[in-house]
């Protein structure tokens, strides 16, 4: 494997989109920032593999925030992923549950505690089967005078299903909320003018998104009102021209929610999280 250079950005996008659900993160860093690196926490370092016709079979990318995405085949993982990494450190593995299982065994932190580890399943959706849930609640892209309420709303979710103590929390969901209202990725579900719901697009390509940040607060859940809120999302995209969607379910609550608006279940998706940044030790 070798380290990417920006004139390999068109084929490693190409190379992505033929495995889209499990490279969304990958896909859309390389989008924004190219394959080298850069500023901010989501730029990303990339390598890849080549065949002798120089078609590219395998891509790697650790981004600035420590994450580590691998879009290869899993045969190749444990003899190539040790070496390439040797000295990086490491705050998580995303993608496929089973490539995120073997780049965990590969790099000798099986061991390593952890603050996620729950693979999720995952669900794909053409847009053009998408079930709108009735209702009146509206949606609308969140502004900057949203932040306070949906940056609480974030860092409740961080502390729920990340186990991130609380000072850590507000700080991350700060920086996040900012950053999705800035990029027009964060939307509001409101009823009367009260916001009710929220939900984003954590990766954006001109042909497919990945929904996340879906959120209800406890008392207002049990209404129906996560699921309008992505249906209403999506088919915001759905009028730009986007023709899919994937996302993963956090429990069975949200997996309802999902397949009741069209989605299809279609293998298992894992952000396994570290307690702390891992080293990866040289082979």
């Amino acid at each position: 494997m070798r380290p990417a250079r920006p004139e390999d950005a068109e084929k490693i996008d190409a190379f992505l989109s033929r495995r889209a659900e499990g490279s969304m993160y990958l896909r859309d860093n390389l989008r924004l920032f190219g394959p080298c690196g850069g500023e901010g926490d989501r730029a990303t370092r990339i390598w890849i593999a080549e065949t002798g016709a120089g078609e590219i079979e395998g891509a790697v990318g650790v981004s600035n925030a420590g994450f580590l995405f691998v879009a290869m085949q899993q045969r190749r993982i444990g003899t190539d992923l040790p070496g390439l990494l040797a000295g990086e450190r490491i705050e998580g593995i995303v993608g496929p549950t089973e490539l995120v299982e073997a780049a965990r065994r590969a790099l000798g932190l099986e061991g390593a505690r952890v603050r996620r580890d729950m693979p999720e399943p995952q669900y794909s959706l053409e847009l053009e089967a998408l079930i709108l849930p009735p209702g009146n609640s509206e949606l609308r892209l969140a502004e900057a005078s949203d932040a306070e309420v949906l940056t609480r709303w974030r860092a409740d979710f961080l502390g729920d299903v990340f186990a991130m103590p609380a000072a850590e929390a507000a700080l991350q969901a700060a920086r996040q909320v900012a950053g999705m209202i800035a990029a027009g990725r964060l939307a509001v579900l409101e009823s009367a003018g009260r916001p009710i719901a929220m939900t984003a697009f954590n990766a954006v390509l001109p042909d497919i998104v990945q929904v996340g940040n879906v959120y209800t607060p406890p008392a207002l859940r049990g209404r129906r009102y996560a699921r309008r809120a992505v249906a209403l999302h999506l088919e915001r995209a759905r009028a730009d021209g986007v023709r899919r969607a994937v996302l993963s379910a956090a429990d069975t609550h949200a997996a309802r929610a999902y397949e009741a608006i069209g989605f299809t279940r279609i293998g298992l998706f894992s952000m396994l999280m570290f307690d702390g940044a891992q080293g990866v030790e040289a082979a």
